[in-house]
């Protein structure tokens, strides 16, 4: 009788899941593996054997599946004799982090019936258990799935699988007429032809805001107040008017903090002019070089000038001019530009330059 009635509940489970098929949220699958038996107050022959399994499910939602399952758990040996054991249940699982992830671990738990024969000195069995389980699951494609699965029904047999499943689901021929037509009329609405106002407003769009528009625009990406021509392109400049450029930056006012590579607050408005600048006339590629006076230890003040000189380009990086347009360069005490020897010629010396990359 029980059985009948497991079987029934198998059926109209899955007649439920016949009417809901406009996602891929039900499955079905199988998997082998290696069951284990343990009963109380008997010692078997062979306590393990080869697993096979079937099962149904949906994913209610990214956290909750339900399914019912059966499994022929193989047979256990006593006294000689092979005890035929199975099982026919069903379970909720719940998915950490959620079942559409590529890897989540899940839990499950549900009542299982373990049905198994009957060898001398041993009575055959047909009761109801907790059936429970931990697992991981893989999703391997968009509608395939994989799990790896500690399986427990009761206290006495587990078993160890290893399953694949195929989800399934889309429209169904025999669906409700309303969907389908709405569906149908969503499509109609995707095809009509844009109107002259949206016409009108691809025509003057200018995704990159440099005043040319994107219909007329041969170079997009280009930013806002950008020195370009009438299609959209930086203008080229020769090497001589990139270093006249740079010359009218006043890089005087850049300083850092004392045997610090840190920036001091007054050389931030100096930088950020540069910065200006440079989106300006985005085909100057430059390197940002530091130098040091001949105070201290050679080999400190270089690797000092190196962290300044990376500094310098980190913020104009951050002030969005592109990286790969900026080098960095430290070089100590080299190329001093005043005499070492008095404070006002170390001060000097203690400087940034940038110089046009070719």
């Amino acid at each position: 009788m029980l059985n009948k009635i497991i079987i029934h509940s198998f059926a109209c489970a899955l007649a439920l899941m016949s009417f809901n098929l406009q996602a891929a949220d039900n499955y079905v699958g199988i998997g082998v593996g290696q069951s284990m038996f343990d009963p109380d107050g008997v010692t078997l022959d062979d306590d393990k054997d080869t697993a096979m399994a079937i099962f149904l499910g949906r994913d209610f939602n990214a956290n909750i599946s339900g399914e019912i399952y059966y499994h022929d758990l193989g047979s256990a040996v006593f006294a000689g004799e092979d005890i035929d054991v199975s099982t026919l249940g069903i379970s909720g699982l719940y998915h950490w982090h959620n079942n559409v992830d590529p890897w989540s671990i899940y839990v499950r738990a549900g009542a299982t019936q373990i049905s198994t024969g009957s060898a001398p000195g041993v009575e055959s069995d047909d009761k109801i258990r907790v059936g429970y389980g931990l697992g991981l699951r893989w999703n391997v494609k968009e509608n395939w799935f994989s799990r790896l699965e500690y399986r427990g029904y009761g206290s006495e047999t587990s078993a160890i699988f290893l399953t694949a499943a195929l989800k399934f689901g889309g429209s169904s021929s025999s669906g409700n007429d309303t969907s389908s037509s709405d569906s149908m009329q969503e499509e109609a609405m995707q095809e009509e032809p844009m109107t002259e106002a949206s016409e009108a407003a691809d025509t003057m769009a200018d995704e990159d805001g440099d005043g040319i528009a994107d219909a007329n625009d041969k170079c997009p990406g280009t930013s806002a107040g950008a020195n370009i021509d009438s299609n959209g392109c930086p203008v080229v400049i020769t090497s001589e008017e990139k270093k006249e450029i740079l010359s009218k930056i006043d890089l005087k006012g850049i300083n850092f903090k004392s045997n610090s590579k840190e920036l001091t607050s007054d050389s931030l408005a100096t930088l950020d002019a540069a910065a200006e600048v440079l989106a300006k006339n985005s085909t100057i590629k430059l390197e940002v070089q530091a130098y040091s006076d001949s105070m201290g230890d050679a080999n400190y003040n270089l690797n000092l000038s190196n962290q300044r000189a990376e500094t310098v380009k980190n913020y104009l990086v951050g002030k969005g001019i592109d990286g790969s347009r900026l080098d960095s360069k430290g070089y100590g005490e080299e190329n001093p530009i005043a005499d070492n020897s008095t404070a006002e010629g170390r001060a000097k010396n203690r400087r940034v330059e940038f110089k046009v990359v070719e």
